[in-house]
């Protein structure tokens, strides 16, 4: 005799119960948080930005030691009179206007890679976590007027191309206070608006 699979209702798009459906075996998974804050570091990494200094930063300028016997420290000097930097130790890092001791390059590779078990676990992991009430709590959601998680909506809602009544139907299954809080969590910067 086969093990009963757990049933979840399917919602139309009005928010009322059309029919059952077997739960998927991937909500009965426990989620990993390591796994999905993991992967999802890595794939912000790739949108970062490659960083670097220019090459010829902070040696930009004709500086050379003058030797001992002048009272003074062998740290290079630059060249010329007259002016203010003149005389003044250029080039070396400890010096104000001198190079970077190891500066940033621009080659190096800021996104980083995932080996593709972990990956798959991950994304297993974090739709198991979108069916699980704790963990969909945890992480600040209200489901006060949601009727069930995991929530199994009708096909047919793939075919709608209006916002407005996108946020109709999201309103009949209960997302209206999730829709509120969002509108309200988004700002305009100052002076621009």
């Amino acid at each position: 005799m086969g093990v009963l699979m757990e049933k979840i209702n399917i919602y139309d798009l009005d928010g009322k119960k059309k029919g059952l459906i077997d739960k998927p075996e991937i909500f009965s998974v426990k989620p990993r948080k390591d796994l999905i804050q993991g992967a999802n570091n890595i794939s912000q990494s790739k949108s970062k930005q490659t960083q670097g200094r220019d090459v010829r930063a902070g040696l930009k300028n004709i500086s050379e030691g003058w030797g001992t016997g002048y009272g003074m420290s062998r740290a290079p000097r630059r060249k010329g009179s007259g002016f203010p930097t003149a005389r003044n130790v250029g080039r070396v890092p400890f010096a104000k206007g001198g190079r970077r001791t190891h500066p940033i390059k621009s080659e190096k590779v800021i996104g980083k890679k995932i080996n593709k078990k972990i990956k798959k676990l991950s994304i297993i992991s974090a739709i198991s976590a979108s069916g699980d009430k704790y963990w969909v709590l945890k992480r600040g959601h209200n489901l006060d007027n949601i009727p069930e998680l995991p929530l199994v909506i009708d096909d047919k809602i793939q075919t709608i191309k209006k916002t407005e009544r996108m946020y109709s139907i999201l309103c009949n299954l209960g997302f209206k206070e999730e829709l509120l809080k969002i509108k309200k969590s988004r700002k305009i910067r100052s002076g621009k608006g």
